[in-house]
């Protein structure tokens, strides 16, 4: 994805897991109580196209909402054993699961998903918590309970994403319905010059 950053790409020559907005590999994984646990570093300095930093904020906010509206596809926080992130300071999170993960669950899942930008979507996902949080303590299996997930899921996919902040070399300027999309460049991207 150009337009969202991920903690873990993929080499372009042997596909090994290299590091996008990490600063280095994840912690070994080990058992704290309940829960396997890695933390890992995220660099520093890295903007998003409206020039604010991603933090760790933005990784634990988007795990929670992947995993809150049950979002699947590129999403793989809400599938396996996540149980959630968790920062410990700006620059480093920490990954709680119920089970101790595989490679397909931590390096290529849950390392490599995507990331959005908390201060953009928080307040547009206000209605559609509203609406999860009228669902209460509902059984999540029973058809009440999944008919509102899709309501709720319905709200945030008709959310116009017009001037959401991106990360990649390009960011969104205009769409011509059946003619063209058209990017810009994204001047505060992290690696601009280098790929």
């Amino acid at each position: 994805n150009g337009y969202w950053p991920t903690l873990f790409g993929l080499s372009h020559q042997r596909l090994d897991l290299v590091p996008q907005m990490a600063a280095d590999f994840p912690s070994e994984l080990k058992q704290e109580g309940d829960f396997w646990v890695s933390s890992l570093p995220l660099k520093e300095g890295v903007l998003w196209s409206d020039g604010s930093e991603i933090t760790a904020e933005d990784v634990v906010y988007t795990s929670q909402v992947v995993m809150d509206f049950d979002f699947s596809g590129n999403w793989t926080y809400a599938e396996g054993d996540l149980d959630h992130i968790e920062a410990l300071d700006p620059y480093t999170v920490k990954l709680y699961y119920i089970n101790k993960p595989g490679l397909a669950v931590h390096q290529y899942g849950v390392l490599q998903d995507p990331i959005v930008q908390k201060a953009y979507w928080e307040p547009l996902l206000a209605e559609a918590y509203q609406k999860l949080d009228e669902l209460g303590d509902m059984d999540e299996e029973s058809d009440e309970y999944i008919a509102g997930l899709s309501e709720a899921q319905q709200i945030i996919y008709g959310i116009p994403a017009d001037g959401e902040p991106v990360f990649g070399p390009f960011a969104f300027e205009k769409w011509e319905v059946g003619a063209f999309v058209e990017n810009t460049a994204n001047s505060s991207h992290f690696f601009n010059g280098i790929c």
